[in-house]
């Protein structure tokens, strides 16, 4: 919404609804409002479900917003798998509920030269320390 103001970014229909999420009248009222610490990480993971309804809606700012979360978390996952081997990467977190959002973090993560399974959700504990335990081993 501020790249939108501020002619960074183009025109995108989360202005109105990122500003009743916080409660702000100015974009400056918004700028202190987050950076201040008024607004809370709950408050600003708010922000997801609208960022995709609007993704979803046809706005590019929107999708954008969504393709860069997933580069970024794809580089957090790369710098782990090119430290700890090719292994399984299971996505947790409530950006990875968003439709689209899986989708999007494989193709970065193929992007980042790595092909590896990709599961939703939280996995056995026991199977990761197989895993590893099994590359320690070959």
């Amino acid at each position: 919404a501020l790249g939108s103001w501020s002619g960074v970014s183009g025109k995108t229909q989360l202005e109105e609804p990122v500003m009743q999420t916080f409660d702000a009248s100015t974009d400056l009222d918004l700028i202190n409002k987050v950076y201040s610490g008024e607004a809370s990480d709950a408050d600003i993971a708010k922000l997801v479900p609208l960022v995709v309804a609007q993704a979803q809606g046809g706005d590019k700012v929107s999708d954008d917003i969504l393709d860069r979360a997933a580069h970024h978390l794809a580089r957090i996952a790369a710098a782990a798998l090119e430290s700890l081997g090719e292994l399984p990467v299971h996505l947790s977190g409530g950006v990875f509920g968003a439709p689209t959002m899986q989708e999007r973090f494989e193709r970065a993560l193929a992007e980042a030269g790595h092909a590896v399974a990709v599961r939703a959700g939280v996995p056995d504990q026991r199977e990761g320390i197989f895993l590893i335990a099994r590359e320690g081993l070959a």
